[in-house]
């Protein structure tokens, strides 16, 4: 068996093993494109994917990122672990653990051997994968987050309009002030969210979509092909994010084919888009390196890092 890094040429052996791989139905929806396996990462700065390899077989793989962000309390060096596969004939034999391990080594050099941990977003009704990192020494968090699909019927007109590079603070100041007090999300400053509108073709300026009353922008939402990578609202104003995903229901539907997807942990966002939702799936943090505090905070998920 040997462990090493995955490159482009591993693509179609890559996407044939997810294929092979069961997931829910909801994570199916959301995990698209099979055929490139690696899109799924092209809004984090930095990532790899370790693969497993036997008889010139590619039979398992695990995708990871390092991410510095808050978390219980202080700024974190973590290594968030995600998407792996495991052909159904290698599985429960400790292969998902070595390709683990191989991504966290290869990380704990990059954080100069100075890395806080790790963790993954489990969905509460996936059992076995709560088993299986739960083995790894991963412990789940007290707060939870839900995935909210859209029903792509459920589409609406509503006054939107897009949102240009010239209007970045007041879109970066409504972003900021909606998510401070979550654990995994860290502030934008003008720098890194120009960056984050850089990196791929299908997330930047034209994606950018917000709803204004008496020259104040009240909601905004960017979507990254058919999800929701950034949003923000008002103090008390969730519900102005409603008729503006609703307005952009119908023509993401037309172009993916597809429901919208969002994350959220906040009580009053989650209710006002519930009259939206096909699905709502509760996922868990689970975590290795940290201490769980006592109160914890609500969690940010960034589609990037999911």
């Amino acid at each position: 068996m040997m462990i090493r890094e995955a490159t482009a040429r591993d693509n179609e052996a890559l996407c044939a093993l997810d294929a092979r791989t069961p997931l829910p139905a909801h994570e199916r929806a959301y995990f698209r494109q099979p055929d490139d396996f690696f899109e799924k990462h092209e809004l984090q700065p930095a990532w790899n994917v370790m693969v497993a390899v036997e008889d010139r077989e590619l039979v398992g793989a695990c995708a990871g990122a390092p991410i510095r962000t808050p978390l219980a309390g202080a700024e974190r060096r973590l290594v968030y672990l995600h998407h792996e596969r495991i052909a159904p004939e290698y599985q429960r034999k400790g292969l998902g653990l070595l390709l683990a391990r191989a991504l966290q080594d290869h990380y704990r050099q990059s954080f100069d051997g100075a890395m806080d941990g790790s963790y993954w977003f489990i969905a509460s009704s996936n059992q076995q994968s709560r088993d299986y990192v739960g083995k790894a020494g991963h412990q789940p968090w007290p707060t939870a987050a839900f995935m909210l699909v859209l029903d792509k019927s459920r589409g609406a007109d509503a006054e939107i309009d897009r949102i240009g590079p010239e209007q970045a603070a007041v879109a970066i100041d409504l972003i900021n002030r909606t998510h401070q007090h979550e654990d995994l999300f860290t502030p934008y400053d003008e720098s890194s969210f120009r960056q984050r509108l850089s990196r791929c073709p299908s997330y930047g300026w034209t994606d950018l979509y917000g709803r204004w009353r008496d020259g104040r922008l009240v909601a905004i939402a960017g979507l990254w092909r058919n999800t929701v990578a950034d949003f923000g609202c008002a103090a008390g104003m969730e519900d102005e994010l409603t008729p503006l995903l609703q307005a952009l229901i119908n023509p993401i539907a037309t172009r993916w084919n597809a429901n919208i997807v969002t994350f959220v942990s906040n009580d009053a966002l989650r209710s006002a888009l519930s009259p939206l939702c096909q699905d709502d799936p509760e996922y868990l943090l689970y975590v290795k390196g940290i201490a769980r505090p006592e109160n914890c905070r609500p969690l940010h998920v960034d589609p990037a890092y999911f």
